[in-house]
C-alpha cells in the first residue's frame, strides 16, 4: 500500500472546517458522549485513537450516508494522481470482523475466516504470523491491496485462546455488525 494515504485522508477531514460537525458527531458516537466537551475526560490511548481513526474512515457514515473513505474517493478533494486514488479505492474493498486463524505461514501470511460472514481470506502478513496460534481469534480488517488481501487499519485485537464451535457461535454469531468500536469496547472491559 502507498505510504501515508490513510493519514492524508484523515488529516483532510480533521482539518477541513466543512467537516467539523461531522467529526464532532463521530467522536460523540464512537465514545458514547452526550456532549463533545466530555471528550477531554476520555483517557485517550493509542489503541483508542487508532481504532477511532479506522472506524471513522471505514465505518462511520457521513450525513450523505457514505463512509469518509468512500466520500473522499468519489470527490477527490485533494486532486490526487491516478495511482493514489486507485490505491484509496482499493481500500473500499474490505471486511472488518472477528476472524479465526485457520493456518499460519510464519513471516508470510495467514488463512483466516470471518466468524460471522464465514468468508475465508489468505492474507499477506508478517508481524501477526509470529504472534498468533491456529484457532485464536482476532478482530481486524481485511482489505484489498493491489492483487492480494492484507490486514489493514490499526493493529488487530488478538484474543489468545481458542473457542469451541458452540462458543464461537454463541459469542460471535449473534453480534451486530462488528467494527473497531466493538474492539475498543472489548479492550475497555478488561
Amino acid at each position: 500500500m502507498r505510504t501515508g494515504l490513510v493519514r492524508k485522508i484523515l488529516d483532510y477531514y480533521f482539518t477541513t472546517e466543512a467537516f467539523r460537525c461531522e467529526t464532532e458527531r463521530a467522536f460523540k458516537e464512537f465514545f458514547d458522549l452526550k456532549d463533545i466537551s466530555l471528550l477531554a475526560k476520555i483517557k485517550m490511548t493509542d489503541a483508542k485513537s487508532n481504532h477511532f481513526n479506522e472506524w471513522f474512515l471505514y465505518d462511520f457514515r457521513l450525513r450523505n450516508n457514505k463512509s469518509s473513505l468512500e466520500n473522499f474517493c468519489e470527490t477527490d478533494p485533494e486532486n490526487w494522481d491516478d495511482e493514489d486514488i486507485k490505491a484509496a479505492k482499493d481500500l473500499l474493498i474490505n471486511e472488518y470482523g472477528a476472524y479465526e486463524v485457520l493456518e499460519i505461514e510464519p513471516g508470510t501470511g495467514l488463512k483466516i475466516q470471518n466468524l460471522q460472514s464465514k468468508n475465508i481470506y489468505d492474507v499477506k502478513e508478517h508481524k501477526a504470523t509470529f504472534q498468533l496460534v491456529g484457532g485464536f481469534v482476532l478482530f481486524g480488517r481485511v482489505g484489498r491491496v493491489d492483487d492480494h488481501w492484507e490486514l489493514i487499519g490499526c493493529d488487530s485485537l488478538m484474543i489468545a485462546t481458542s473457542f469451541t464451535s458452540s462458543a464461537k457461535k454463541l459469542l460471535f454469531g449473534k453480534m451486530d455488525r462488528v467494527t473497531p468500536k466493538t474492539a475498543i469496547e472489548i479492550i475497555d472491559r478488561k
